[in-house]
This record gives C-alpha cells, structure tokens and sequence, in this order.
C-alpha cells in the first residue's frame, strides 16, 4: 500500500507532466508568434535601414523577441528538467541588468537598493539562468511584502563561489515553513497566486550549477536569500551566451513543400524561401501535403514541415514521403527544437529541426545546409 510520501510524490509528477504539456502548448503558440514578429522586424529593416532611428527601434525590437526565444528555451527546460549546456556570466552585470527591467515593474511600492561588489566577477553557469534566478527571488521578495517595501540585492566575491543575496522586509518565515520552501508546489499564497516553483527552480538552478541556496529569516525580519554559485572563465568548448547570427548566403535553387497551418507564418516562411531564388509549393497540412506532393513537377527536393499539423502530424507525414521518395530532404520547423523528435526520427537521413522562433538568416542557412547534405549524398 502506498504511503503519503508516494502519494505525494506521484501528484508531483503528475503535476509536473501536466505542465510540460502545457509548456509545449505555449512553446507551440509562442514560437508561431515569434517567428512572425522576427521575419517582420526583418522586413521593416530593409525597407528603413537607410534611417538610424528606424534602425534603433528595430534593433530594439528584436532584442525584445530575442529575449522571448530564451523565455520559450526556459520554459521548456524546466518543464522536463533539462537546464541548458554551461556558460559563464557576469554576476553584477547580470544583476544590473535584471534591475533596469523589473524596477519600472515594479514601482515605487517596491524599491531596489543594490551593494555589488567589485571583485564578484564572473560565475559559471548556463545562459540565462543567472536572470532566472534573480527574477523569480525579486518576485518572492514583493510578494513576501503585500504593503510595498525595500528589495535589497547584494553580490560577495569568494575564492570558489560568489553570492548573490536578495532581502526583503517582509513578516518573515517560521521554521515549520522554512523546512518546506524549496519544494516542488509548496507555497504558502492562496490558490492562484503561485504555482510554487519559484523557489524550487533557484535550487534546481543552483545545484545544477554546483552552486547552492540557503535561507535566513526571523519572526518580524524578513527574509535573505543567499545563492552560492562556481566562479571563473568558461572553459574550451562552453557555448557562447548570446546566439550568433548567421551570414547571409544563398542555397542553390531547389523545389520545396512548404507545410504550415499558421497562416501568417506560412505566407512569411514561403516569401524569405522565394527570395532564396526556391519554387515553393505550399500546404495547410499533411493531407494536402500528399496530395501535393503527388502532382509536383518539378520533383520536390525538400520538406519543410512544422511537427504540430491538424491530422496527420509532420512526423507522420515525413514517414509517409520519405518511404516513398527515399532521397526526400526534411527540414522540421517546431517550437520544440530538437525535443520534436524521438532518437529514432533524430537518425533519419537528411532530416534537421529548426526551432521557432528563427530568423530569416537562420532559414536560409538551415535549408542551405539541409540542401548541401543532399548534393553530397
């Protein structure tokens, strides 16, 4: 008979396959959105790039939809439990940074007052994490504060690891609670107001990193929270932190099936791959894609399909076409990236996933090399 320890634990992971579903939903919806947004900032700044100012604006937007492509990416990570490859970065900069976001959020209810050290210098950890651990204490820190109150932030160099502290002045934790924080879905708001993976995912985080996280609190004294996280360069073979884009180049021309059943990405998709100098046959789903595909003369050279297709899906579909054009090239474009595929579709000759959101550069160079494994084999 199971305990209430088993019972516990099998809801948390029940819980837990619930919210990657919906992360994938999301991923799903968001990526569409995104890679419309990135192919329009694209197209604006043809058009205006001969104005700096236009130009300004445009950079800023795409470091805007920039940022929500690494949301999607963390999203999806802590969903399943994957956290992404190490990096390094710059603790004060990192706080700094996440500061000039959050204060014009936050308001004057909610100060920030900083003490960053000098010699914090760099940690070492995945892209994006030192943020997420910065944003979801700073959010804890409010939310421990319902009439408003000072968030403290503090950096400490060490030897091995550098702090990050956050404070606020909030009633405090009692020891009971205290011995509870961290875990999976516990939380203390009312139903609604969390989900109670915030503090779980900073010591996820954390931990992952070789790092650690501790709390000190007293009745009436708020609370501290003390992040303990590796420091030093990264080393040979670390990703970068930031993606680099690619060159523009252009593929030889080829015939492509064009699968997609979001409109607005679908029409934006098939005029980047035309002004690759492609003919591009395009498609709503994977029905319509066969019965394409039977007609298409020229033969069609290449597929590109997003994976979620109303009825048969593009995975489906790709079986379908490459038993019977086994020299058939398969590009995915997913909000999923890699994690679309099964190990078995990932060894399937010729196939690559793009995953959305991508820019019009990152198409290009995707179908170029897709195309370039095909001239080779």
């Amino acid at each position: 008979m199971a305990g209430p320890g088993d019972l516990e634990r099998e809801g948390q992971a029940r819980r837990l396959e619930t919210l990657g579903g919906i992360a994938a939903e999301v991923a799903h919806d968001f990526g569409n959105l995104l890679t419309l947004l990135l192919g329009q900032a694209e197209l604006l700044r043809r058009e205006l790039s001969a104005n700096p100012a236009h130009e300004a604006r445009l950079s800023a937007i795409v470091r805007a939809i920039e940022k929500g492509r690494s949301l999607v990416e963390r999203l999806l990570g802590s969903a399943r439990g994957v956290l992404p490859q190490r990096g390094a970065r710059d603790l004060n900069s990192a706080v700094s940074e996440m500061i000039a976001l959050l204060a014009p959020v936050l308001g004057d209810r909610f100060p920030i007052q900083t003490r960053l050290s000098p010699g914090a210098g760099t940690v070492r950890i995945g892209p994006g994490r030192v943020e997420q651990v910065i944003l979801n204490l700073v959010l804890n820190a409010r939310d421990a504060m319902p009439g408003g109150g000072t968030i403290h932030l503090e950096t400490i160099p060490g030897r091995l690891r550098a702090a990050l502290l956050v404070s606020d002045q909030g009633t405090g934790i009692s020891a009971a609670i205290g011995e509870r924080i961290f875990e999976p879905f516990f939380t203390t708001k009312v139903m609604g107001k969390g989900t109670g993976l915030g503090l779980s995912s900073v010591r996820r985080i954390a931990e992952e990193a070789g790092g650690s996280v501790s709390a000190e609190s007293s009745a009436g004294g708020g609370t501290t929270f003390r992040v303990e996280l590796p420091v030093g360069p990264p080393t040979p073979g670390d990703p970068p932190s930031a993606p680099t884009r690619p060159a523009r180049e252009t593929a030889a021309p080829s015939t492509i099936l064009l699968v997609e059943d979001e409109e607005s990405v679908r029409v934006l998709v098939k005029g980047f791959l035309e002004e690759e100098g492609h003919a591009v046959f395009e498609a709503r789903s994977g029905d319509e894609a066969i019965e394409i595909l039977g007609h298409a003369a020229p033969p069609v050279g290449l597929l590109v399909t997003d994976v979620n297709l109303p009825g048969v899906s593009g995975i489906d579909l790709a079986r379908r076409l490459l038993a019977r054009r086994p020299g058939l090239r398969v590009l995915f474009i997913s909000g999923l990236g890699e994690q679309a595929l099964s190990a078995t579709d990932r060894l399937w000759a010729g196939v690559r996933v793009l995953a959305k959101p991508f820019t019009p550069g990152e198409l290009a160079l995707a179908v170029r090399e897709v195309l370039a494994e095909s001239r080779r084999g």
